[in-house]
């Protein structure tokens, strides 16, 4: 299955569970998969360390889709 058969929050999901692993809870994986469809995640969640993986998530994204990425990580 390629990224472009996920949709935006399942795409989202899966990146935040990849780059967070354990350090955060199911629950908060699924709330910030969430989030990225409008809130920008770096006034939410003011833990630096969240900001530089949102910020690989969002690069990894729009490598993959080609310079557009499907839901607003950044």
């Amino acid at each position: 299955m390629s990224l472009n058969e996920l949709s935006p929050k399942d795409t989202a999901k899966f990146f935040i569970a990849q780059l967070f692993g354990d350090e955060v809870t199911q629950g908060k994986i699924v709330q910030i998969s969430n989030d990225t469809q409008g809130d920008r995640l770096w006034e939410k969640y003011l833990n630096g360390l969240f900001h530089q993986r949102f910020y690989s998530a969002y690069a990894i994204l729009r490598e993959a889709f080609s310079g557009g990425a499907p839901n607003r990580l950044a």
